[in-house]
């Protein structure tokens, strides 16, 4: 693989492929117009901005990016459901932030902040904190490592609405509290399983 620093991709169409694509932290990856298409072979971004067209990531991988702006157009992550992981170190900002697509992703949040959004599963690691900004949805899996924090901000956590068995895990010795949290399910097979002695409060 090769280390690309500054990109900018507007009205064309570029394939990546399944080859491996590096950039430092503080490089930038714009998308105007046109499409980016990128495969399994593993993504390490800078400064992700889609400021129109498409961004896609398609196949099983384990990918990152510094931070991710996105203000118009599509990002798509994991477009084909394959799996893989995720992590975000810097932030998740811009106008649609809370519609980007991660599909089956497992996306570790690496920065303190507040997020929205629709996540397959999430995971706070050691030392972060993630706070609901608004209407936190999470399709399958919240893991939180031991001194990550979940702040709920007063607003609803909704887990489930999939066909797939889910669970919900804090691994800290003073349990986080959650606040107030929705479980849906689509079918009577489908379940969220809880970690002993989570903490629920409104």
């Amino acid at each position: 693989s090769s280390s690309y620093h500054d990109i900018t991709s507007q009205n064309i169409t570029l394939n990546i492929g399944d080859n491996a694509f590096t950039q430092d932290a503080l490089s930038t990856f714009t998308v105007s117009s046109g499409t980016v298409n990128m495969g399994n072979g593993g993504v390490r971004l800078g400064n992700l901005t889609v400021n129109g067209g498409t961004f896609r990531q398609t196949g099983e991988a384990d990918d990152s990016v510094n931070n991710i702006t996105f203000n118009s157009g599509t990002i798509s992550w994991d477009s084909s459901d394959a799996g893989g992981t995720l992590v975000i170190n810097g932030t998740i900002g811009g106008a649609n932030a809370d519609t980007i697509n991660y599909h089956h992703k497992e996306v570790t949040i690496n920065s303190t902040q507040s997020i929205n959004g629709l996540f397959w599963s999430l995971v706070i690691p050691a030392g972060v904190t993630v706070t609901n900004a608004d209407s936190l949805k999470i399709r399958k899996n919240l893991t939180i490592e031991s001194t990550g924090f979940f702040a709920h901000n007063d607003k609803t956590l909704t887990f489930g609405n999939d066909a797939v068995d889910g669970s919900i895990s804090d691994n800290n010795s003073s349990l986080v509290n959650l606040g107030r949290v929705e479980v849906n399910k689509t079918s009577s097979d489908s379940k969220v399983s809880a970690a002993t002695n989570l903490l629920f409060t409104d």
